[in-house]
This record gives structure tokens, C-alpha cells and sequence, in this order.
């Protein structure tokens, strides 16, 4: 392999995105979380951790630029639609999906089948690896285009791989988001307002248990020494 081998590292980040919608049916403006998973990969020679370091900056990269695009089919909170857009992404991404994994499992059953004919059926490999070829097509071919017919929420069809019905009903006025932004806020102010006062109590607690072990101390030194009076007194 050699000193100067190269060799790769692959990183995945997460991260989620408040996204602000306005509803293309009723007008309504709401809002929802979007999470979005990045994958970055790097090549390096000599240090596992420089290449580390660009693995995860291309994952982030990645995650940002996944959540700049993000469109998730969610229910409109007042109106209960969807956003055509999101739909027509969603559809496009898992057909995407599909071909991808189907071309690549059609060419692992090709070979399959090349080999089996190569040594049982020399006479009829062309026949039998037509016929497999043609039928992963077909599957391959029915699967991609399902999702463009069966996935669509707006008419309560939301099969096989569809969405998580969490994500569906996953939207909130954005009267509602504000009004717990400012709920959080008012919570995180009056915390920095208590927090010197609470300093004060603890730091007056700490100093009143000082000087009751103090007390105590005094006291059984006290003690001590009134028994060593009497002792030599006796």
C-alpha cells in the first residue's frame, strides 16, 4: 500500500431550521421545525484529523444547504393544506431515491444472473438475463413512478415510506411561534433577574452553616476543655 496510501473519513451533521411558510390557500403565515442530515467525505495521506475536520465542514455545508431548500408537506394549521411545492419535492426526492437504489439493485441481479447462466445455462444466458433485465426495469420503473401517483396527503394517500404523520401536523401559527418566543424571553429575563438574588440566598445560607459549625466547634473545644479542668482538678 505504501507510506503515502490515501485513504477517506466520512462525518454526518444534523441540525433543524425554523421555516416560515404563508399558506397558498388561505394566505394563513405559520410556521414549522425542519431537520435536515449532511454527510461530507475527505481524503488524506498523513493526518486522520485534518481530514476529519474537512469531512465535518462538508457535512455542515451540506445539512445548511439540504435546509436552505427544505419544503416539508405539513398541514397548513387553519386550513389543513398542503403546499403544492413541498409535495412535488418530496415526490421528486423518493423517486430519486428509488431509481437510484432499483438501477443499482437491477445491475446486482443482472450479474447474478450472468454468473448462474455462465455456469448452468451457457445456451440460455441471453434469454434469462433479458428477461431479469426487463423485469428490474419494470419493477424499478413502476416503483419511482408510484410515488408520483399514490404519495399525496392533500387526498389522504400517504403510503409505504410516506411521511411521519407528526411532520404532517407538525405547523403552528405563527401567532402562536411568536407568542412562545416571547414566552421563553420573558422566562430567560426574569431568570437573570432572579439569579443575583438567588447568589445572595445561597452565598447568606453558605455564611449562616459557616458560623453554625464555627458555633459547634467553639462549643465542643469549650467542652473539652472544662472536662481537662476537671480532670486535673480530681
Amino acid at each position: 500500500m505504501g507510506l503515502f496510501s490515501v485513504k477517506f473519513v466520512t462525518a454526518s451533521s444534523e441540525a433543524s431550521r425554523t421555516i416560515h411558510e404563508s399558506c397558498t390557500h388561505c394566505g394563513t403565515a405559520y410556521v414549522y421545525t425542519a431537520t435536515r442530515k449532511g454527510r461530507g467525505v475527505a481524503a488524506y495521506i498523513l493526518s486522520r484529523a485534518s481530514g476529519m475536520e474537512r469531512a465535518e465542514e462538508r457535512a455542515y455545508n451540506h445539512t445548511e444547504r439540504l435546509l436552505d431548500n427544505a419544503a416539508d408537506p405539513v398541514r397548513c394549521p387553519a386550513c389543513q393544506g398542503f403546499d403544492p411545492l413541498a409535495i412535488r419535492q418530496f415526490r421528486f426526492n423518493r423517486t430519486r431515491q428509488t431509481l437510484g437504489y432499483g438501477l443499482v439493485g437491477v445491475s446486482l441481479a443482472l450479474l447474478l444472473s450472468a454468473i448462474v447462466c455462465a455456469v448452468w445455462m451457457p445456451t440460455s444466458a441471453m434469454t434469462v438475463l433479458s428477461a431479469v433485465d426487463a423485469a428490474g426495469v419494470g419493477i424499478v420503473a413502476v416503483a419511482a413512478i408510484g410515488w408520483w401517483v399514490v404519495f399525496d396527503p392533500a387526498k389522504g394517500r400517504n403510503f409505504l415510506r410516506g411521511v411521519d404523520p407528526e411532520m404532517l401536523d407538525g405547523a403552528i401559527l405563527l401567532e402562536a411561534h411568536n407568542l412562545m418566543i416571547d414566552a421563553r424571553r420573558e422566562v430567560h429575563e426574569i431568570e437573570l433577574e432572579e439569579a443575583p438574588k438567588r447568589r445572595e440566598r445561597d452565598e447568606a445560607r453558605r455564611t449562616e452553616l459557616r458560623r453554625a459549625a464555627e458555633s459547634r466547634k467553639q462549643a465542643e473545644m469549650q467542652k473539652m476543655a472544662e472536662r481537662a479542668k476537671r480532670s486535673i482538678g480530681s
